[in-house]
């Protein structure tokens, strides 16, 4: 805010007061509320900040206009605008205001020296034009401030306004949020944190409630999302009240809002509480005609593919700004290489209800024993499942909004080791190995349709209505197989690198397809997740001085549909049906001596 009126006015600013004086467009409608004041005649460096804590007011000036000048004293009880208008005597300051309702300080057009302030295009755009009322328009300046600190400005003003608890994030224009997910974006906002899948925001966690506390909405109505995992970890579809916020592009919408706290007017479903998306419509443009393309690439040194991202939107408003159409579209790729290596956790011959009892190996060190077992073999402790892991995820997301807006009295708005316990190092002999393969195919698909109106009965009465429905369609196909090999020789040595092991096959090869015996199906399954959400609303507000009442009625059917669909599970030959490592750079991006390649399942 100083710094948006610092550009405007050519130099720093003087700011005081303590909360907003609610003025309008002109100066001379200010507050008639009768204050007592008892301001001497002083410098008004000391004047100004005085008259405005005594005011309960907010007042903005450039130092360099100030510096030299003296107010008059104000003393007694009258109106605040006589009050400044008794201090400015004199000193050739004249009030203006902002679109904040911040009352600004400027020199009188009329002196010599005096100047509108100058239209300055930089990170932000500051322009001036005339306010026009019962002074002339050479005698009153509107200053309308945009961009970057137009957007926190607007943020300030959303939570002053709010009965309840509530953080914004406002964009000004389309594309232009922090972040490129969602859910990264809200994660900034004090008390919201983000749980990532495959290094990107999926889901977030409010006042320390977990995801599915927290309701979500978008252009009013609630709406359901969900998606497949992004990692190993994602094995099943999101069938729970969570929101995926992942799936949407941060390119499509202009501003956030986290409700952390309840009101009356807020629907059942939001313990923790209720972000609210707002996706751009026509009239939030100043220019009747805007077109905004973005366009960027990722460049990943691990998977050496460039990720794409593109977003545009156009917005166009007719006959005389009467009726607006407005278009966004986003579209991006990823691409995911998840590899490293796994234990899978340790276990003992013991834990396994196992013994090495007769195998008469070699050990280096003095086992512990204390276990309980019979043989102090038994109690060491091995990696359960050793094994080099790779994931690898090609995502898509395309999203695509439209609205149409009429705002005139009828409004239409559609918006489409040494412990003696662990085995650091060891060679086994007859060991099968056992090679998973996993091909995971998920779409999902988020439709949405609201209708909704604001009618001004008079000056202290408003109605408004909202009806929606929102879909939320997604589907998985899971196919999972083990390859087992013949037996052969395997050792690992933890020693050089605690993370990942030093690791030998002697004479195995594991990239021959003749050496796998066979092949099992451990998953064939279809799962969908189908969420649908019909809300509709009306709300009457009635809002005189400083009483503002709202009633409301509201209305959600929530339905969630799941299935399940399992196919056969053969065993077969696995030699014609394996491919070599697909990709070449396994094990570059790891620290420590790196990953042996193995054959994969060939889909």
């Amino acid at each position: 805010m100083t710094n948006a009126f610092m550009r405007a006015f050519n130099g720093p600013l003087l700011l005081a007061g303590g909360t907003l004086l609610m003025v309008s467009a002109s100066p001379v409608l200010a507050q008639n509320a009768i204050k007592s004041f008892n301001v001497p005649a002083q410098a008004a460096e000391k004047g100004i900040p005085q008259f405005a804590q005594q005011a309960n007011i907010q007042l903005m000036a450039s130092e360099k206009l100030v510096k030299g000048k003296q107010t008059a004293a104000v003393k007694g009880d009258m109106p605040v605008r006589e009050g400044l208008e008794r201090l400015l005597a004199g000193t050739n300051l004249t009030p203006v205001t902002e679109s904040n309702n911040i009352i600004v300080l400027a020199e009188h057009a009329s002196a010599p020296a005096a100047r509108a302030p100058s239209v300055i295009k930089t990170a932000y755009e500051a322009t001036a034009t005339a306010a026009e009322d019962t002074v002339s328009d050479s005698d009153v300046t509107e200053v309308v401030v945009t961009g970057i600190r137009g957007s926190l400005s607007k943020a300030r003003s959303i939570k002053r306004r709010a009965p309840n608890a509530i953080e914004s994030i406002v964009a000004e224009d389309i594309g232009k949020m922090p972040d490129l997910n969602l859910a990264e974006s809200i994660q900034r906002v004090p008390g919201v944190a983000m749980s990532r899948e495959g290094g990107e925001g999926r889901n977030i966690t409010l006042r320390g409630f977990g995801p599915d506390f927290t309701r979500t909405t978008l252009n009013g109505m609630e709406v359901p999302a969900s998606s497949d995992g992004l990692d190993t970890g994602g094995v099943t579809l999101n069938a729970g009240r969570a929101f995926d916020f992942h799936l949407f592009a941060s390119e499509l919408f202009n501003r956030i809002d986290i409700e952390k706290s309840q009101k009356a007017s807020t629907e059942e479903g939001g313990i923790a509480g209720t972000v609210n998306l707002y996706s751009a419509r026509p009239f939030d443009f100043r220019k009747d005609f805007t077109v905004s393309a973005s366009a960027q690439g990722n460049y990943n040194t691990l998977n050496k593919k460039i990720d794409p991202r593109v977003a545009l939107l156009v917005s166009k408003t007719f006959a005389d700004g009467k009726f607006g159409a407005l278009v966004s579209v986003a579209a991006s790729e990823r691409t995911v290489h998840q590899e490293g290596y796994s234990s899978v956790r340790w276990t003992s011959p013991f834990a396994n209800g196992d013994s090495w009892a007769d195998t008469n190996p070699t050990v280096t060190g003095t086992p512990s024993g204390d276990c309980g077992a019979a043989d102090p073999l038994d109690c060491l402790w091995a990696p359960r499942l050793p094994r080099a892991d790779y994931f690898g995820n090609d995502q898509k997301r395309i999203g695509l909004t439209g609205s149409f807006q009429y705002p005139g009295q009828t409004p239409l708005s559609f918006t489409v080791g040494a412990d003696g316990k662990t085995l650091v190092a060891a060679s086994f002999n007859d060991v099968t190995s056992w090679y998973e393969s996993r091909q995971q195919n998920s779409d999902s698909t988020f439709d949405q349709v609201v209708l909704s109106g604001k009618y001004n009965v008079s000056d202290s009465l408003t109605l408004e209505a909202m009806i929606g429905k929102a879909v939320d369609d997604a589907d998985r196909t899971e196919l999972r197989f083990y390859y087992r090999s013949v037996p052969h020789y395997y050792a690992y040595d933890y020693s050089g690198n605690e993370y990942v092991p030093e690791v030998s096959f002697g004479s195995y090869d594991p990239n021959n397809a003749d050496n796998y015996v066979n092949a099992v199906t451990a998953s064939n399954r279809i799962n969908t997740v189908k969420k649908e959400n019909f809300t509709s609303r009306f709300d009457a507000t009635y809002a005189v001085d400083r009483l503002s009442l709202k009633a409301g009625l509201s209305y959600n059917d929530r339905t969630v549909s799941y299935a399940e669909g399992l196919g056969a599970a053969p065993s077969f030959d696995p030699s014609d049906y394996t491919k070599p490592f697909p990709v070449s750079n396994f094990g570059d991006g790891l620290d420590g001596p790196g990953l042996l390649p193995f054959r994969v399942a060939d889909f």
